[in-house]
């Protein structure tokens, strides 16, 4: 272990005062990289505020932080507010944040004075970076110290500019907010009324929600962009080239067509939408070929998605064959579901973990009396296990198409791929190994007819090894 020469002297490490141990015969004491690393830290934050304080007073445009921004909330909704630091009382005109940043301080009377500039419209367009919330969420109590009556009015008084129907990253409207404070709680009332008002007079909100819709939804510059020829994926080209050809001859409507509708919002915005629209035509493609019956004879068939994410696979299998009977499960709230019941498909959500031990006897009872097929897309770790274990315990369930994906952590994995995690093993070997290990588990199964392994080429993810089990009589 490298050595430093020292003096016996005490070091400041985590705000304590400890004397560090010197070895009497060589003066020098060790330094491991537990020790040296927390002093190497420690300095470089010094040096790190060293040239802060070097560039606020260089930079007169630079002021220095409130220490009101670095304390943190207790509110339900912290916004990013008190992370990014607020700044002095005084009026920028520069800064469009400050009133977030009032109402975050809890500082009503700068936020009353900003409220009767003429920038007021403008700042209560801002929305935080961390919860997206508005000021009159702020206001409401997101921040956890709600404002007072007035300055709750003086911002509903600027109408549409309030944005009183808009929804937090944690679809929670200020009516919302307000309800979890009882010192708001009189005011909850109002604002759902005014929230439900501003829904029904505008058609730039989804009828369900109130959640602000985009102007033009991602799915559609993705069809434009494969029409003209730019991407190549055999799936999704079949997918839009299909859809526009059934809606032109008979004018049905198109699968991407109906995702473009306001109860599918939750797609609208998603980055990784063209990932996950390649991955659930590749189930399809997968049921297409191995199990066709599902699709011939839809009525007397339930679909099964375990771990759906945003459903996209459920919603893609609803649209192609409307007599299907969809479940998709997941352990999230269904604030992310997209709104089934009101788009008239035949889609339910179920919230349920997995992994907990009731879930079995729950989804036994969901399933009885249905022939099911299950599918597990991209199921990470023990997520693939465990689809094989229902698979094998509930009778019910005849048919199991399973997208493994991550490897489950050494602790949790079995014994005959613990040499994977120890080797400086590629990852395409073991994922191939975790692959050839699920296939074996369905293979051990006493009623399972067939049990198939292929690779989905077209699938934009290198985890595309898709595996199909079949039960006897199915």
């Amino acid at each position: 272990m490298p050595t430093v020469p020292t003096a016996h002297r005490p070091i400041r490490r985590e705000g304590l005062q400890k004397a560090v141990k010197v070895n009497t015969k060589t003066q020098q004491r060790p330094v491991g990289k537990r020790l040296g690393g927390k002093l190497f830290a420690v300095g470089a934050r010094k040096r790190r505020w060293k040239r802060r304080s070097r560039a606020v007073q260089q930079s007169p445009q630079l002021r220095t932080p409130s220490p009101d921004a670095f304390v943190a909330s207790k509110g339900p909704c912290r916004s990013s507010v008190s992370r990014l630091g607020a700044f002095s009382a005084s009026v920028d005109e520069k800064n469009p944040d400050e009133l977030l940043w009032a109402l975050q301080r809890g500082d009503e009377a700068l936020a009353m004075e900003l409220l009767k500039s003429p920038r007021a419209p403008e700042l209560l367009k801002r929305r935080s970076r961390r919860h997206d919330c508005t000021c009159l969420m702020l206001a409401a109590g997101a921040s956890g110290r709600p404002a007072s009556d007035v300055l709750v009015e003086r911002i509903l008084s600027f109408g549409a500019a309030a944005n009183v129907a808009a929804r937090s990253r944690s679809h929670r409207t200020a009516a919302d907010y307000a309800a979890l404070h009882p010192t708001c709680e009189h005011l909850s009332p109002r604002l759902r009324a005014l929230a439900l008002e501003a829904v029904h007079s505008t058609s730039s909100r989804c009828p369900c929600c109130g959640q602000q819709l985009m102007r033009r939804p991602r799915i559609a510059s993705l069809a434009d962009r494969y029409l003209r020829g730019e991407h190549e994926n055999q799936l999704l080209e079949r997918f839009f080239s299909e859809e526009i050809t059934a809606k032109t001859e008979n004018g049905s409507s198109a699968t991407w067509d109906t995702l473009m509708r306001p109860e599918f919002h939750t797609f609208h915005k998603s980055r990784t939408f063209h990932k996950e629209l390649s991955e659930s035509l590749a189930v399809l493609e997968e049921i297409q070929i191995s199990c066709p019956q599902i699709l011939e004879d839809a009525e007397h068939w339930h679909f099964l998605d375990l771990c759906c994410g945003k459903s996209l696979t459920s919603l893609v299998l609803s649209t192609r064959c409307p007599d299907l009977t969809v479940s998709a499960l997941d352990r999230v709230g269904p604030e992310g579901i997209p709104h089934y019941k009101e788009a008239g498909l035949c889609v339910k959500y179920l919230q349920q973990d997995l992994l907990d031990s009731a879930s079995l006897p729950r989804l036994a009872s969901h399933l009885r009396g249905r022939t099911t097929a299950m599918v597990g897309l991209h199921l990470c770790g023990n997520l693939s296990v465990r689809a094989v274990e229902l698979f094998e315990e509930l009778e019910s369930i005849r048919i199991c198409i399973l997208v493994p994906c991550c490897l489950p952590h050494l602790r949790d994995a079995p014994n005959s791929l613990k040499h994977l995690y120890r080797q400086s093993v590629a990852d395409d070997l073991q994922y191939a190994k975790w692959v050839s290990y699920l296939e074996e588990r369905f293979a051990a199964i006493p009623n399972v007819a067939m049990v198939r392994q292929r690779s989905a080429v077209h699938m934009k993810s290198k985890k595309n090894t898709i595996l199909t089990a079949i039960k006897r009589d199915a």
